[in-house]
């Protein structure tokens, strides 16, 4: 049961970690994940690694496309994370994810 309250809390928190002068986000992540990682089984490091990757690849596109919606920025997070993880496998798919994610009946 601790290992689920420190696994939400580790994935809560690393959606909300700022940086500030002194440190990156990355860096105060690391340093909480750190700490409590020992306590944490091999699927819940696998997980919170995940969230810690796409959450750092979406505040960069919401950074570099402000532009987009909400939706369109997620796709390309998406996109680039899984043609950083598959290579040309999951190339074949992105052109429809993001034809999908930009569709004029999904926008608001």
């Amino acid at each position: 049961m601790a290992t689920t309250v420190i696994h939400k809390l580790i994935t809560l928190t690393n959606r909300f970690i700022e940086a500030d002068e002194y440190r990156t986000s990355r860096e105060i992540r690391d340093q909480l994940v750190a700490d409590v990682f020992p306590l944490l089984s091999p699927t819940m490091r696998q997980e919170i690694s995940n969230i810690t990757e796409y959450n750092d690849v979406l505040k960069s596109v919401m950074r570099a496309y402000k532009d987009k919606s909400c939706y369109e920025q997620e796709a390309i997070a998406m996109v680039i994370i899984r043609r950083m993880r598959r290579g040309e496998r999951a190339v074949r798919d992105d052109e429809a994810l993001l034809a999908y994610a930009t569709a004029p009946e999904r926008r608001l």
